[in-house]
């Protein structure tokens, strides 16, 4: 897919994640909760990106996608975070990767106080970078085969920018998508283009969640601070304790490899 391998050319301990896991125990935990004789339609949420690093808005925007469809009698059997490859994470942040053995790691931390959400690993096992639709698209496969009897969807959380790029509003084919943005964001005309509902289907194609409660925090921000002792004293603002930890552990060990005559290897 590329001329070279932006892996080697930066010269980064790099690759595809070693095992593919799709986590169902929880999902399956959520599906016993199912309401006997209920006919309310059951999803998955699914969210890409590269997760460099977690952080508490992640786990957020999960929990406001989950609020929203199930007001609107959505049952959410699940939510999965997705990291991206490695190939296109340093295609996107060059030396500034983080390995996905540790993207990795930091996301399941962040799940792990969490009853519903957890972290697949087939995106990050390919050995290449996937687009977020054959990776929306597997899932659903994927839960077509493990779960026949409950029909399961994927619902595709994006941000308004990528929705609006990508004109998500017609779908991913039969599969969902639930666009979070903040106030102001003009998403009208989205919504009366958006793909209408199949007959006898509750579920729409297209969603937005318009809300206030988005703070601005990034992973760029996150990587700014880590980058200075006194910044790091500040991260557990921007995310939780344990995975704050874990980074700024992965940040030094960073600092020692680039040292001049370091033996240190990059946390993987």
């Amino acid at each position: 897919m590329y001329d070279d391998d932006p892996i080697e050319r930066y010269g980064l301990k790099l690759g595809p994640y070693p095992e593919c896991v799709i986590p169902t125990d929880k999902i399956e935990a959520r599906l016993r909760e199912y309401p006997p004789g209920s006919t309310q339609p059951k999803v998955v949420l699914l969210g890409t990106g590269s997760y460099s690093p977690v952080h508490r808005m992640h786990v957020a925007k999960f929990h406001l996608v989950r609020a929203y469809l199930e007001g609107q009698g959505v049952f959410v059997a699940g939510g999965l975070m997705s990291p991206g490859h490695d190939i296109h994470v340093v295609l996107k942040l060059a030396e500034k990767a983080i390995p996905v053995a540790d993207r990795v790691a930091m996301c399941r931390m962040a799940c792990q106080g969490e009853s519903w959400l957890g972290v697949s690993t087939w995106e990050c096992h390919q050995q290449g970078f996937v687009d977020f639709p054959s990776v929306t698209r597997n899932h659903r496969k994927y839960f077509d085969e493990k779960f026949p009897e409950h029909h399961i969807r994927v619902v595709y959380i994006c941000g308004a920018d990528l929705a609006i790029k990508c004109r998500l509003e017609r779908g991913l084919n039969d599969l969902r998508v639930a666009a979070v943005c903040r106030p102001g964001y003009s998403m009208d005309d989205m919504l009366e283009r958006a793909r209408p509902h199949e007959p006898g289907d509750s579920l729409a194609y297209f969603y937005v969640i318009e809300t206030d409660q988005i703070e601005d925090v990034s992973s760029t921000e996150i990587r700014r601070r880590a980058a200075s002792p006194d910044g790091r004293h500040t991260l557990e603002e921007l995310m939780l304790p344990e995975t704050a930890h874990y980074f700024i552990k992965h940040m030094e060990a960073r600092a020692k490899q680039e040292q001049p005559n370091s033996r240190s290897c990059i946390i993987s």
